[in-house]
């Protein structure tokens, strides 16, 4: 091999190399472009829906003060039959 082909075959690789380069700056630039927009559009979404995380416990909230409120009106409906068994009682 001559000089001239080992000088024309490290050309040829230090311009693939560097053809390499620019196409992963490339790259980079126009990902980079477009993380803005997508961090934007995460915070959008995370600002504007609920986490299902947060939605099940907030569930879970409702349904313990519905059973709270169940069981208080369970309660006050058996005094309510006790004076008015009471009540029927002495009216007997």
């Amino acid at each position: 091999m001559s000089l001239a082909e080992v000088l024309g075959l490290a050309s040829l690789a230090l311009g693939i190399v560097g053809l390499m380069a620019t196409m992963w700056w490339r790259l980079n630039a126009k990902i980079s472009a477009h993380v803005g927009k997508l961090h934007e559009r995460v915070n959008e979404t995370r600002d504007t829906y609920v986490r299902r995380d947060d939605l099940m416990q907030h569930n879970t909230r409702i349904e313990d003060g519905q059973k709270a409120i169940i069981a208080a009106v369970n309660q006050v409906n058996q005094r309510i039959d006790g004076l008015a068994d009471r009540r029927a009682a002495q009216g007997d």
